[in-house]
């Protein structure tokens, strides 16, 4: 029972990470896009150190049987009040449902000019797919507001994932990201967390340290919310993986130090520091922009199948990782291991660098004419 338990929890977070980031992409204006989608980091800390605090107080079996429950039910009762994103509506020739869907998100009358304005904007980028919205438009108003007999839009299958540069690109990117999220450490740097605290002379409560970790991965991603849509996307994710290189580099020094016996004295503090700024720096930028890619750069008409494959390829990543650290570790020390993470970052940041373009303040329409054609793409430049 607590096996099919696992599986189930895995199959709904690997629903709940492709869907969120691409509801809250859809939804979300341009200018405030990246606050919301740090919501979903912010949510995820939240969980995480509710759960390590919950942990201190009851049994293992109470933290699975009765607290998860009280979220769950919260989520399950919120999604009531939701609406279906525009941008999905008008995939299926749903213009009418697709301007109430944006006033109510938008707070506005669906007769409004800039309501009007954006849904034509979604309407005429589908449209360069082949997807005719015009005569859907025009068969939805005939049709005296009917909505069940519109003709759905074709959809991207995943071969057209590997065909179309315009979906592969983004996703390749996305991908890109959520690999170096993985393998940036931080599997690693959960599992030293308490070692490295006992080692340094504590002998507390050992759930106390990953609730203090948790802290500070909140402060941090409340920091970079703050900031996310004035410094960009950019600019964080390359700070952020400086800083993660940097902590690798501290941490992989720590353990060779310890394991060719350098320094008499103890130096755990130094390896709770380094700990301390890993979390900081995860948390500022790698561990929620990769999923706010999501979000912003796959284009409507492939969301679905494209973030179904970036999720489960993250997932993937994240048990091959979870399953090779401890091998890895004894074939070649503690203190490689963190270096060869550091190393990844290294390359991470090039590639941010290289590929990623900055999102901040542009539209999901004018984002996906960046990949559609770099020539009419000039304002969506490098930081």
């Amino acid at each position: 029972m607590l096996y099919t338990g696992r599986v189930l929890i895995g199959f709904a977070c690997g629903m709940t990470t492709m869907c969120v980031p691409l509801y809250i992409g859809e939804t979300a204006s341009k200018e405030i896009r990246g606050i919301l989608g740090s919501f979903f980091q912010i949510a995820c800390v939240l969980g995480v150190l509710f759960a390590y605090s919950a942990s201190l107080l009851f049994p293992w079996k109470w933290l699975g049987s009765i607290i998860a429950i009280v979220p769950c039910f919260m989520v399950a009762i919120m999604l009531l009040s939701t609406v279906e994103t525009p941008r999905y509506l008008l995939t299926k020739h749903k213009y009418h449902l697709a301007t109430k869907s944006l006033g109510w998100l938008r707070k506005q009358s669906d007769l409004d000019n800039g309501i009007q304005q954006e849904i034509d904007e979604m309407q005429s980028l589908l449209s360069n797919h082949g997807n005719n919205t015009k005569s859907a438009r025009t068969s939805e108003k005939a049709n005296s507001g009917s909505h069940g007999n519109n003709t759905n839009t074709e959809k991207a299958t995943l071969l057209e994932l590997l065909r179309d540069k315009t979906i592969l690109k983004p996703l390749m990117i996305c991908m890109s990201l959520l690999f170096f999220q993985q393998l940036a450490g931080v599997n690693a740097v959960t599992f030293y967390t308490e070692p490295i605290f006992e080692s340094s002379g504590y002998h507390g409560n050992p759930g106390i340290p990953p609730v203090i970790m948790a802290i500070a991965q909140l402060v941090a991603v409340l920091f970079s919310t703050s900031v996310i849509e004035r410094c960009g996307r950019r600019v964080l994710l390359l700070s952020s993986g400086a800083a993660l290189m940097l902590s690798n580099i501290l941490l992989g020094l720590y353990f060779f130090i310890l394991d060719h016996d350098l320094v008499s004295a103890k130096i755990s503090w130094f390896a709770i520091l380094s700990l301390i700024l890993y979390n900081v720096s995860y948390a500022l930028g790698w561990g929620a922009i990769p999923w706010n890619a999501l979000g912003e750069l796959l284009p409507a008409r492939a969301s679905g199948s494209a973030a179904g494959v970036a999720s489960a390829f993250h997932w993937i990543i994240a048990f091959i990782v979870t399953l090779t650290f401890l091998p890895a570790q004894q074939a070649f020390n503690t203190y490689c291991v963190f270096w060869f993470f550091a190393a990844i970052c290294l390359v991470g940041m090039v590639t941010v660098y290289m590929f990623l373009p900055e999102t901040r303040g542009k539209s999901l329409e004018e984002i996906q004419r960046h990949f559609q054609n770099r020539k009419q793409s000039n304002n969506i430049d490098k930081v």
